[in-house]
């Protein structure tokens, strides 16, 4: 028996909200002294929370569905939903650390500030020390909660969400007690649990008063740009208790705006369906254009005055080879994987 994941139109928006976020934030501060900076400091305080709005996100999505899919029994779920994630995740990133390996002979893609990590590791996404697909670092967190929610998922499917919440309660301990920078005790972990508590409160008919949410979000969001602006980049538990808090307010309201009839604009529906081609490709397109300007000497030609433009032109041909790369790689991708889990499910 299949199961098809429920698609909310405002959520698949705030996906390519998020992904613009950290396009943008990373664009602007790509290369620095270009007329920018000031911009970019400012969009830096709060673009990192696209990151944590995607957490979010994944944990409402992911663990609605998983309720509401429970009628296919337990390994029916588990190997339809490993296979969903599997290729939805691996082929498209696989491909990009291979243009990304390549392009590091030519490239530097980042300052590596630690060991490189094993290639098993960089290959199965299990490792956040990623040399050459830098934004991949947040995939070993989606993976290690989609691990657990299987494993949930077959021990108690009739009790999903009162078992994340322990898993979450049990995580929140081991982030107190563990300092160490590991996917397993780390404190972003919890933001998950945020989604998931909110699709609780959807699925028990909590479906109001968007416009509050939805303030409450924005001063959670701005504590943590304050905080940012003032101390530096934010991590821990301070992140999470302001970005992370401030993403589930987000997504409750808008998924609460959307039961009451109000929707997201279809080209940012769009974007939300591309959103994943956007967050893998752009640090290694954004490395690229910013090397190729360099080594031409066109950013030396360029008057000051013009640069933020070339900034802008940047970030715009990211945007647009990502969305070649949704509609020519990954849509096909994801189409025969359904062909395959609609055929063998």
């Amino acid at each position: 028996m299949q199961f098809r994941l429920k698609t909310y139109k405002n959520i698949q928006a705030m996906r390519g909200v998020a992904a613009i976020m950290v396009l943008v934030d990373h664009g602007l501060s790509t290369k620095l002294g270009m007329g920018v900076d000031h911009v970019a400091y400012f969009v830096n305080y709060f673009g990192s929370s696209g990151v944590d709005i995607f957490f979010v996100i994944s944990g409402f999505i992911i663990s609605q569905n998983a309720v509401n899919s429970r009628s296919t029994g337990r390994l029916a779920f588990a190997t339809n939903f490993s296979f969903r994630r599997f290729t939805r995740i691996y082929p498209l990133y696989w491909i990009v650390l291979a243009a990304s390996v390549g392009v590091s002979v030519w490239v530097p893609l980042s300052t590596p500030t630690f060991p490189m990590a094993p290639w098993l590791s960089l290959i199965f996404l299990t490792t956040t020390a990623n040399w050459f697909v830098f934004p991949a670092w947040t995939l070993a967190f989606e993976l290690y909660f989609y691990v657990w929610l299987v494993v949930i998922m077959i021990i108690a499917p009739r009790h999903i969400f009162p078992a994340i919440l322990v898993w979450m309660a049990i995580q929140a301990v081991a982030g107190v007690l563990y300092s160490a920078y590991e996917v397993h005790t780390h404190a972003l972990v919890i933001e998950f649990g945020f989604g998931c508590l909110v699709a609780y409160l959807i699925d028990r008919g909590a479906r109001k008063y968007a416009i509050v949410n939805l303030l409450i979000a924005f001063m959670a969001f701005y504590a943590g740009a304050y905080l940012t602006a003032q101390y530096g980049p934010i991590a821990g538990w301070i992140r999470v208790g302001t970005f992370g808090v401030g993403g589930a307010f987000l997504i409750y309201a808008v998924v609460a705006a959307e039961y009451g009839g109000l929707f997201f604009p279809r080209i940012m529906q769009y974007l939300g369906d591309a959103s994943y081609s956007v967050y893998i490709w752009h640090a290694l397109l954004l490395a690229v254009l910013v090397a190729t300007c360099e080594s031409s000497g066109l950013i030396s030609s360029i008057p000051q005055s013009l640069r933020p433009l070339l900034v802008i032109s940047w970030i715009a041909v990211a945007l647009l080879f990502a969305l070649a790369s949704y509609t020519y790689l990954e849509r096909p991708i994801l189409h025969f994987s359904r062909l395959i889990s609609t055929k063998f499910g």
